[in-house]
């Protein structure tokens, strides 16, 4: 496994950066890298604290399966009767 360019600390640093006003450009130019890349990294970490709040205010999110309660365990096409 190859090994990461920057540390989850060196990470967070950058995006703090960020959040304090500090131009993107300057920050991509300092630690070399490209401004997709800080973008990226901005909605991964964007996404990863919405999801951790969700989970701490007892949201769940059950892709792929229907709200339904009635739907619930019967397999396709309703109630089975």
């Amino acid at each position: 496994m190859p090994k990461k360019a920057h540390t989850e600390e060196q990470i967070v640093a950058v995006l703090r950066q960020g959040e304090a006003g500090e131009k993107v450009a300057d920050i991509c130019r300092k630690v070399g890298i490209s401004e997709g890349t800080y973008s990226e990294v901005d909605m991964l970490w964007t996404i990863f604290v919405v999801l951790l709040i969700l989970w701490l205010l007892g949201f769940s999110l059950h892709v792929g399966r229907k709200s339904d309660p009635s739907a619930a365990g019967c397999g396709v096409g309703g109630s089975g009767h």
